[in-house]
């Protein structure tokens, strides 16, 4: 035991609260930094948030001896938005005596939507910490990245007549997010989403669209990607769906961008540092060409093919 713990015994305790809270008026932006730290661990965190609100606390245990407790911080905090146009950004990295540092990032910009998040950090023993985050617009757009020590993932969403919603868990050994669309009815809808994830020195871009370009009645539509990257392996999934109700079925149409319902998927998944091209891949149409359809009634004859559903999916898997 060094000589100062002894000097500090009866400093039992500290505990540390801050508490970060945005204005309610629109743009309205707030930072703040911390910096908590004992001797075998510290851990660092900035916060900016703008329409949003933030709070924390944090407990240290300076010396091992207290109540039979080692050293340890404990810091725990959570946040939301207050306007249906906001943002926030938490970066947080934490070492522990002798090791490499740690960290868990989240970002997250709306408009048309929420969002709430939440963090856990503790350093009794090994580094754990964890982020959760959780989002949805409607009619809107989201721009939003979440990143660990290994792993990162981005997307960029925007709706129009549809809404879209997402969980995402980080910790600093792996990196999971979960998301779901659909539309909010069956006349002018649109859906464009770039989801980009990087790990163990490899990328995949996902670029997924639907479009009504005329007041077409008769299709739903529906939207997914699950992405799950771990220490040594990951895989991301995503698709598009575009749904006939109970009167209609969908007709392809000839050439590109020739029908009313227009629908696309691309994939391109490389090496980052040569761009070389990787990964077990499943994806439909593999060239990512648009796809053109027209909702029409049940009535029409026989021999025209129509279809109850049309999916365009793909899979990718790190390993």
């Amino acid at each position: 035991m060094k000589s100062y713990k002894k000097s500090s015994e009866r400093i039992a305790l500290i505990c540390s609260l801050f508490l970060l809270a945005a204005s309610s008026n629109a743009g309205a932006s707030v930072s703040v930094g911390v910096t908590l730290f004992n001797s075998d661990s510290s851990v660092s965190e900035s916060i900016t948030v703008e329409n949003a609100n933030y709070a924390s606390s944090a407990l240290l245990l300076p010396y091992n001896g207290f109540a039979d407790f080692p050293y340890s911080i404990h810091s725990s905090g959570a946040g939301s938005s207050t306007s249906s146009d906001g943002k926030f950004t938490d970066t947080i990295s934490a070492v522990h005596d002798g090791e490499d540092a740690s960290n868990v990032d989240a970002s997250v910009e709306t408009k048309s939507g929420s969002f709430r998040w939440s963090k856990s950090v503790d350093s009794s023993e090994d580094i754990a910490m964890s982020m959760g985050i959780a989002t949805q617009i409607v009619n809107g757009e989201l721009d939003s990245s979440y990143t660990n020590s290994d792993s990162s993932v981005a997307k960029e969403i925007s709706t129009r007549n549809s809404m879209y919603s997402d969980k995402s868990y980080i910790t600093s050994g792996s990196l999971g997010t979960q998301g779901s669309g659909s539309s909010l009815d069956e006349m002018e809808n649109a859906f464009v989403s770039h989801v980009e994830a990087q790990h163990l020195g490899k990328t995949a871009l996902v670029d997924s669209d639907v479009f009504e370009l005329t007041d077409t009645e008769g299709a739903d539509h529906k939207f997914s990607d699950i992405i799950k990257l771990g220490s040594d392996s990951g895989s991301l999934a995503g698709s598009v769906s575009i749904l006939s109700n109970n009167k209609c079925e969908l007709l392809p149409m000839t050439g590109i961008v020739s029908g009313p319902i227009i629908a696309a998927m691309k994939f391109t998944p490389f090496y980052t540092a040569t761009e070389k091209n990787i990964f077990e891949v499943q994806t439909v149409p593999k060239d990512g060409t648009p796809m053109s359809f027209r909702a029409v009634e049940r009535t029409m004859p026989g021999d025209i093919k129509t279809f109850e559903s049309v999916t365009l999916s793909m899979t990718a898997k790190w390993t």
